[in-house]
């Protein structure tokens, strides 16, 4: 069973001002210049598919040789982009947790065979409110990504620099509709929490070990089937207007039926024992630079 640490054990593991500061700078760095990135390769491919054409052809080796190792200037600038954008998430969140941070962090430790050790933050919730915008903003994102372009007439199978087009938008269109589903998910959670705990006033006060604690609170699994249901159900709009109305209906049931899934596990998250309103880092930096 986890337990927290003793008290010579428990550390003020609160990221520095300093540090979230510049978490919260280089995230926004990082993601700003890859959305802009992003967006000039969508605006070539909308404007001058030649040119992603040249960007496209593979990038000669030092030697000159050319072959299936290598890549293209096009992929390159692709996957950078992503990464970097899904890097500057990742700072932007950390630097979140360190502004909604309500008290003093602690470390619990975990027997070998379970993963989870780490610093464990207590958090103020986001609000229900800012929930639905940034549900209602990915939605319009997932709009944006697809149908938009393709009522402009712009992912119509012939026309040029079609498929450089769908493939990057593939991407948006994918993140957004996963992302949208999973805080769907996670707003239901949030809104019957209360519920749950009223319904079991014998639920559990302390953590318990457990796959389902494992799954729902260090993993949130939850979520994450529900934003697979959310990929499923955003790609089907693909098929759905390529005429292959068969395989967009089997993409929408089985993205329903992974985001119902996820909202019954959701439901069942007072069985964790754990409060909802907490933000676990199983594997903080060695050094602590991070923290104090």
């Amino acid at each position: 069973m986890t337990h927290a640490a003793a008290p010579s054990e428990v550390t003020d593991a609160t990221i520095r001002s300093r540090a979230a500061r510049v978490l919260a700078l280089v995230g926004s760095a990082l993601a700003i210049a890859a959305t802009v990135a992003y967006g000039w390769l969508i605006a070539q491919a909308i404007t001058d598919p030649g040119a992603l054409t040249i960007l496209n052809s593979d990038l000669r080796r030092t030697s000159g040789r050319t072959g299936p190792d290598n890549t293209s200037t096009l992929i390159t600038i692709e996957a950078l982009s992503v990464l970097g954008f899904l890097l500057g998430v990742v700072c932007l969140g950390m630097a979140d947790v360190s502004r909604r941070r309500v008290g003093r962090a602690s470390y619990t430790k975990a027997p070998g065979y379970v993963a989870g050790s780490g610093f464990q933050y207590p958090v103020r919730p986001i609000g229900w409110g800012w929930q639905v915008l940034w549900i209602a903003l990915l939605a319009l994102g997932w709009v944006f990504a697809y149908a938009v372009p393709y009522s402009l007439g712009l992912l119509r199978p012939g026309t040029e620099g079609y498929l450089f087009l769908l493939v990057l938008l593939f991407i948006p269109l994918a993140l957004s509709a996963a992302t949208c589903l999973a805080a769907v998910a996670s707003l239901v959670k949030k809104l019957s929490y209360g519920g749950q705990l009223h319904r079991h006033p014998d639920h559990p006060t302390a953590s318990k070990r457990g796959a389902l604690r494992t799954f729902l609170y260090l993993w949130r699994g939850d979520l994450a089937i529900a934003a697979v249901g959310g990929f499923l159900a955003g790609i089907s709009i693909w098929p759905a207007t390529t005429g292959q109305a068969i395989v967009a209906i089997g993409f929408v049931f089985w993205g329903a039926l992974f985001f119902i899934a996820g909202v019954a596990f959701g439901l069942q998250y007072w069985r964790t024992g754990e409060p909802l309103a907490v933000v676990t880092l199983t594997r903080p930096p060695a050094n602590g630079a991070l923290f104090k």
